[in-house]
């Protein structure tokens, strides 16, 4: 194995730069080594590429300790260049697989253009990111993005918390910024779902789900003792009449069904669900949790269709 070799990049000889060949998988990985004073390694410090850091990353640590005790900058490097053979060779091969390097310098690029502010996570091979969009009310949606190795010719898969589908118009000239604004479109089309979802939850007792995520367009709501209605909504069209199941002994609920049934006679395409449902029903619904004895009773279903 040929040593390393280091040399130095200022005239003060306090930045050295160079590579370390790993002859086992015919890998070279580059290094540069800062010094705070010429030929003292003490308070030392190392940059690498992302790659050799992943190698690396369980044993971090030893190497800092390895860079700040060695007698000279050579043998740190072949002490470094030791720890890298051991470390590849506990990779599978398939982790070991680099892209091209316009794949990375794209996809830089294109990160800077979205902005760094919306990064929140990317793994160390570059292949998952996921994206923080704000929508027009202020809430966070993550948008994560797994980009197949044939990107940009390859679509990526996209994966959002959303009532419908996120579906991405995806040619080879598309970028992770076009994809955003997309996804802040998508975003837009479901305020009106999310604003009939949210006066529900701030006018009645939800018991299911207890944290609803911005997908689940379904609240199950306290009626009274022993009685419970799920309130289903439809996405594309979130002020239709809701299909309501009414869930409890058929004497409860039968009076709660029968005076929605009156009221969405009422109902009209600009209504909206969570004031038309509290007037329709002769009882309004509970926002106390008071206690009950059991909402689980026999289920009486009701498809309310205009």
């Amino acid at each position: 194995m040929p040593s390393p070799l280091l040399i130095p990049f200022n005239n003060n000889k306090t930045i050295y730069r160079g590579y370390l060949n790993v002859q086992q998988q015919s890998l070279e990985f580059y290094i540069e080594v800062h010094l705070r004073t010429p030929g003292v390694l003490q308070g030392a410090s190392l940059s690498c590429s992302w790659k050799m850091k992943h190698l690396l990353a369980d044993c971090l640590n030893t190497v800092n300790r390895r860079l700040q005790e060695s007698n000279s900058l050579a043998e740190f490097a072949i002490e470094l260049q030791n720890i890298l053979e051991t470390q590849v060779g506990k990779q599978s091969p398939s982790k070991l697989v680099c892209q091209p390097p316009e794949y990375y310098s794209r996809l830089l690029n294109e990160i800077e253009i979205v902005g760094w502010d919306r990064l929140i996570y990317i793994d160390s091979d570059f292949k998952e990111l996921h994206l923080m969009v704000k929508d027009d009310r202020g809430r966070e949606h993550i948008l994560k993005i797994l980009i197949s190795p044939q990107y940009p010719k390859v679509s990526p898969e996209f994966k959002a918390d959303l009532p419908l589908q996120f579906e991405v118009h995806w040619k080879t000239s598309t970028s992770l910024n076009d994809v955003v604004e997309q996804f802040t479109a998508e975003l837009s089309s479901h305020q009106d779902l999310w604003i009939m979802l949210d006066e529900i939850d701030s006018n009645a007792w939800v018991i299911d789900p207890e944290n609803p995520s911005p997908s689940c367009s379904t609240r199950r709501l306290v009626l009274g003792n022993n009685a419970s209605l799920q309130v289903l909504l439809d996405p594309k069209h979130p002020r239709a009449l809701p299909e309501c199941i009414f869930m409890g002994a058929e004497y409860v609920v039968g009076k709660f069904r029968d005076s929605f049934r009156s009221g969405a006679e009422k109902w009209t395409s600009r209504s909206s669900v969570g004031s038309v449902m509290h007037t329709s029903l002769e009882k309004p619904f509970l926002t106390q949790r008071v206690k009950i004895q059991d909402v689980d009773s026999p289920i009486t279903k009701c498809a309310c269709m205009r």
